[in-house]
């Protein structure tokens, strides 16, 4: 499922945040938005998200119109760097706690927490507690825990690192 932003204005008061802003990013990219402090970086992925409504545009997931469509009906998942993870739990519990939770069946929560650990390549660390991985292998993680906080499977997930300029776009 692609992600098109069409000719997106965002204002807070007398601050053009987004000024006719258009991006298409196809599915199963890797796309990175760069640009300084107060770009707009941030305030675009919340607008994509549903965080924040836009002045004007539209957004598309697929060919979906989502633009006045609620965050909690979009089907997007979004991580920023900033995260919130248990440091008291292996990166495996961390992943497993949102299903655990729900009170999924063990056999699926084992099965769908090694498949995402396996997608975003941290199936060797899941012993490891959150203090002993890399910012980056901590945000991988913590896009795998969306679960915790949506009691559905993303259709698509974004990460974002707030001044690196890395935005992650992968279809689940």
């Amino acid at each position: 499922m692609g992600i098109t932003v069409v000719e997106v204005t965002k204002k807070f008061g007398d601050f053009v945040a987004l000024d006719d802003v258009s991006v298409a990013i196809p599915e199963g990219s890797l796309t990175a938005l760069l640009g300084p402090s107060g770009s707009g970086k941030s305030t675009l992925l919340r607008v994509i998200a549903g965080l924040e409504d836009p002045d004007s545009g539209q957004i598309l997931l697929g060919d979906d119109d989502v633009t006045q469509r609620p965050a909690r009906a979009r089907g997007v998942g979004m991580v920023f760097q900033h995260y919130a993870a248990f440091k008291h739990m292996t990166v495996w519990e961390n992943v497993a706690f949102g299903l655990k939770v729900r009170k999924r069946p063990k056999a699926e929560i084992v099965k769908r927490v090694d498949e995402l650990l396996e997608l975003v390549q941290l199936d060797g660390l899941s012993k490891r507690y959150p203090a002993q991985l890399s910012g980056g292998q901590r945000q991988r993680m913590c896009s795998c825990s969306m679960s915790r906080s949506a009691p559905w499977t993303p259709a698509s997930a974004r990460s974002y690192a707030p001044g690196s300029g890395d935005f992650t776009t992968r279809s689940t």
